[in-house]
């Protein structure tokens, strides 16, 4: 998989973006700039920087950047509260 250095809004999530880079990592961001969630697509994993649980964890099994992204806005969407 090639990855490219973009930027790029959630889908989900009024306000938040993604910011991916060339060698598999990336970070979701708020509005305020902050780190949100942080993944390695190399390693295959993932932190959240909101919740309880703050420790790197496997991406679950079998998804690509793209349901991984998904994933991570719904768990987002379901800790925070459901922005509109």
């Amino acid at each position: 998989m090639i990855y490219e250095n973009e930027n790029i809004p959630a889908e989900t999530i009024p306000h938040y973006m993604w910011m991916q880079c060339e060698d598999g990592s990336g970070s979701l961001h708020n509005e305020n700039q902050d780190i949100v969630v942080e993944y390695d697509m190399v390693l295959r994993q993932y932190r959240m920087y909101i919740g309880r649980n703050q420790n790197w964890r496997d991406i679950p099994g079998g998804y690509m950047l793209k349901l991984f992204k998904a994933f991570a806005e719904e768990e987002v969407r379901r800790i925070i509260g459901n922005p509109s």
